[in-house]
């Protein structure tokens, strides 16, 4: 087989991927190219039914196997560039959940979420002296958290979407306590409140808040159906820091914890108690 028509078959802009035996390997960015297209089935063929011919496809899902076709040794069916993938089922009910969660502003990175978490724990002691407004220990603590991450080699760009997400979250749980020792209740003048405390147990309640906000609010959470999908978009840190059922174990901790508030009904969906 001539070199000009190896190249003609294995070029990148078909959709689809040529794997010919006599002229291998591909080269990565080919493959890569390619790969990230393919997503059903591959299908194995000869040019012309010739031995030493056998080529592999890799195409889109949308793509049925009788649109693949080879005339002879010299063309082949182009594939559409342009077909978008089909996310999984599961991939789906967690974005709905995460958005959920950023449509309220309450929505934060686990990760960045815990290193906020861990200033606010280490500074407790000392809020009663500091006098700081809601903003003004959040901005504190995030500030401390990015310097820690930084040294720690966590990269992240949108600490301050994250911040908020924190802040709006802390209020909402009412973990935050004013001078007197009362909680700080939502509103517009919850930034703005000065701080002398924080709940003992505040990071318990604030997730634990995240889980019966996505409940009330999406009114079709059943157990143990979304048990992952709440995994994922609670806990999720990154796809090698985390096996999935230690996000679960968290899931399954946080229902524990609101045993008696969060109920089953009848038709397995989950509701949350006054």
């Amino acid at each position: 087989m001539s070199y000009l028509l190896q190249q003609q078959l294995t070029k990148p802009g078909s959709g689809g991927l040529l794997l010919l035996r006599r002229r291998t390997p591909l080269p990565r960015r080919t493959v890569t190219y390619f790969c990230s297209g393919a997503y059903r089935w591959l299908e194995q063929t000869r040019l012309g039914d010739q031995t030493g011919t056998e080529c592999i496809w890799l195409v889109r899902s949308e793509v049925a196997p009788g649109q693949i076709t080879s005339a002879g040794a010299a063309t082949v069916e182009a594939l559409s560039p342009t077909a978008t993938p089909v996310p999984e089922k599961g991939h789906v009910r967690t974005s709905e959940m995460q958005k959920c969660l950023k449509d309220r502003y309450i929505y934060s990175p686990k990760l960045i979420r815990d290193l906020i978490f861990a200033e606010l724990r280490a500074g407790m002691t000392s809020l009663a002296d500091k006098q700081l407004t809601v903003s003004q220990l959040l901005r504190e603590a995030s500030t401390q958290a990015e310097e820690k991450a930084q040294a720690e080699g966590v990269k992240f760009e949108f600490w301050r979407s994250a911040t908020d997400g924190v802040l709006e979250n802390l209020v909402a749980a009412q973990v935050l306590l004013d001078e007197h020792g009362r909680a700080i209740e939502p509103g517009p003048h919850a930034r703005g409140t000065k701080v002398s405390g924080l709940s003992a147990e505040f990071e318990n309640q604030c997730e634990g808040y995240l889980l019966e906000y996505l409940i009330v609010t999406l009114g079709d959470v059943s157990w143990p159906k979304d048990r992952t999908a709440l995994a994922h978009a609670l806990f999720k840190v990154g796809p090698t820091r985390k096996e999935v059922y230690e996000l679960q174990d968290r899931v399954d901790e946080l229902m524990a914890l609101q045993k008696g508030r969060i109920v089953e009904k009848k038709d397995g969906t989950l509701s949350v108690e006054p």
